[in-house]
């Protein structure tokens, strides 16, 4: 199983996608993530989307006045994704640039 991040929502389990996990994380000024919380999600695929999200590197927040008080929190949409499916689709759709 591959893990994948994306701030998106409303995306449905179907052929590739086996687990859905949504989460609100809070980054700090640094980059760290200090706060991870699951919005809803497969139960079975919590914990990869926790290690993902964990091992995620954000920017710094710039050290200026017009963000001294501002605060990152997101809501994040983490997949869980069937490889053995992907690579048939990378196989069996030709890609961009291929001739032939």
């Amino acid at each position: 199983m591959t893990v994948q991040g994306i701030a998106y929502r409303k995306d449905q389990k179907a052929r590739a996608i086996v687990g859905i996990v949504q989460l609100e994380i809070k980054v700090e000024r640094d980059g760290h993530i200090s706060k991870i919380k699951v919005l809803s999600g497969d139960q079975e695929f919590i914990e990869d989307a926790n290690s993902y999200i964990k091992s995620a590197q954000f920017p710094e927040m710039p050290n200026i006045p017009q963000l001294a008080n501002a605060e990152r929190k997101w809501d994040f949409e983490v997949l869980t994704l069937d490889e053995a499916f992907l690579d048939h689709l990378l196989l069996a759709e030709p890609q961009i640039g291929d001739v032939g």
